[in-house]
């Protein structure tokens, strides 16, 4: 027989050796989980996927023997009904070697072990678990708490809340460190196991438990810090200055001077908001027609009367007369061109009116799968806003009144340019939101801008547009006159619904018309 045919039949032999001892052999401990038990020298023994099982077991040194003359004991159960075997080794000489465990379901041949090496050495001590079990238990705190700081710059009320643990033995020092978690890292596995464990009940598969500690304790004292701490100062830990809403860190802590350290979880709770400061109202704005020149132009014609009625010296009369009606003239013309620029600047706002309509229109039609209406937003929020501006005042919206054939831009703010433009909003951060959204616009005696607010009446519909074309109607619920000084209209009446006020002046300057209404629903 040739040399290379000798070494290919030792090999096979060899390999058939190796699959054949395979086939019976199990790993140490293989399928159980060992647990020292409070009593010494016994232990518990769970067998995985089997802990609501009634089942008998046996142990033996010999590992050919015959597994169904072997003396079964049934099993026992810990404090939260789980089916576990045990093991007492100082009352059990088959410890003193090589021990293999059998176990098989109570009445029937079903064996869920088959001889598996045991060993009592690779237990899961109890001061594993409960050490365990103490992680971010050891150093008292109060987590969830967070610290609001308000500041007024620009106009604005700008209000910035960050997340914070609290220390709450304040007789110690400590120190701390803060790691943010990064995704597929050893962190992100820690925070999700830690996540875990937290969610664990009485029902949760013992198994699951012990082996859950156990990784746990042994990530632990990877990731613990040996150095780099920072003192904690007045017993607060505050997330990072840099930590964006939803951020994940672990807050590593110790105590000053000893080695206990300790950890919490934090999930960064940064809210940013900024508010414009409104004066304290005195009174409404003054929202009515100039009456100066009219008084004037009227105080003209009716000394031009009088004193054609009641003329005597001729020469000074012709004179006073041609004063007069030059000054009627003058008036007039001023009077007539401020109305003539009126008219051009409603037909300039229904330019601007329709522009911002065509293109909300155009954006529909573009994006029709999407099947916008009154109630439903794309999740990217594509809608396009309003881009318009009026003499350098933003347009957030549109007013529509069918009743009176109105329909107006709505401008950002109000003071005494901007109602020289447009109807403004008054009261509200934004259109058609939950609250009471106050708009206020001039009333004109040619028609103007709220000019012809008084002939709405109980009923009627008002639709506002906002800024990404979504239009809500409101039925008009109340129509009242006010004072200039109740400024208590921007107050809602309905806590939780929409609401909208219009507002304009009435009865010369001292007055208010307020229209009141409510989202149809």
């Amino acid at each position: 027989m040739s040399e290379i045919k000798k070494y290919t039949i030792f090999v096979i032999i060899i390999f058939a050796c190796v699959i054949c001892i395979g086939i019976n052999s199990y790993a140490v401990n293989e399928g159980i989980s060992i647990v020292e038990s409070e009593e010494e020298d016994t232990y518990w023994v769970y067998i995985h996927e089997n802990e609501t099982k009634q089942f008998e077991f046996a142990y033996t040194n010999d590992k050919n023997v015959d597994k169904t003359t072997l003396r079964y004991l049934a099993y026992a159960q810990d404090e939260v009904g789980n089916k576990m075997a045990y093991v007492n080794s100082k009352n059990n000489s088959v410890f003193d070697s090589t021990t293999y465990m059998y176990a098989r379901i109570i009445n029937t041949s079903n064996y869920i072990l088959n001889g598996i090496e045991i060993d009592l050495g690779k237990e899961i001590k109890l001061e594993t678990l409960e050490e365990a079990s103490n992680i971010t238990k050891q150093i008292p705190v109060k987590t969830d708490e967070s610290d609001t700081k308000t500041e007024e710059r620009d106009g604005k009320r700008i209000s910035l809340t960050k997340g914070k643990i609290i220390l709450t033995d304040k007789s110690k020092n400590y120190e701390c460190q803060t790691i943010k978690v990064l995704s597929n890292s050893n962190y992100s596995d820690f925070v999700d196991l830690a996540d875990m464990i937290s969610k664990f009940s009485s029902s949760t598969n013992v198994v699951t438990k012990v082996e859950s500690y156990v990784t746990f304790l042994k990530q632990y004292e990877n990731l613990k810090p040996t150095n780099g701490w920072t003192t904690v100062k007045n017993n607060e830990i505050f997330e990072p200055e840099d930590a964006k809403e939803g951020d994940v860190y672990v807050v590593w802590m110790k105590e000053t001077g000893t080695n206990l350290i300790d950890l919490q979880i934090m999930t960064a709770k940064k809210e940013y908001s900024e508010e414009k400061i409104r004066e304290q109202l005195k009174d409404l704005p003054i929202t009515g027609d100039e009456d100066i020149l009219f008084i004037v132009l009227g105080v003209m014609i009716v000394g031009t009367v009088v004193l054609i009625i009641a003329r005597k010296k001729q020469k000074l009369f012709n004179t006073i007369c041609i004063v007069l009606v030059i000054g009627i003239i003058a008036v007039g013309g001023v009077i007539a061109q401020k109305y003539i620029k009126l008219s051009l600047n409603d037909t300039k706002l229904e330019d601007i009116v329709a522009e911002i309509e065509k293109e909300f229109e155009e954006f529909i039609i573009i994006n029709n799968s999407e099947n916008l209406d009154n109630d439903e937003f794309p999740e990217n929020n594509t809608i396009p806003k309003i881009d318009k501006k009026i003499e350098g005042s933003d347009v957030i919206g549109i007013i529509t009144i069918p009743a009176i054939n109105l329909k107006y831009p709505i401008i950002n703010e109000t003071n005494k340019r901007t109602l020289e433009l447009s109807v403004t909003l008054f009261n509200g951060e934004k259109l058609n939101e939950i609250g009471n959204v106050v708009i206020a616009g001039h009333n004109y005696r040619n028609g103007s801008f709220f000019g012809k607010l008084n002939k709405l009446k109980v009923g009627d519909t008002i639709e506002v547009t906002d800024d990404q074309g979504i239009t809500l109607t409101y039925k008009i619920t109340e129509k009242r006159v006010v004072r200039s000084s109740d400024t208590g209209i921007v107050i809602p009446e309905r806590e939780g619904e929409r609401e909208l006020t219009l507002f304009t002046c009435i009865n010369g300057k001292s007055n208010r018309l307020v229209i009141k209404a409510f989202q149809e629903v």
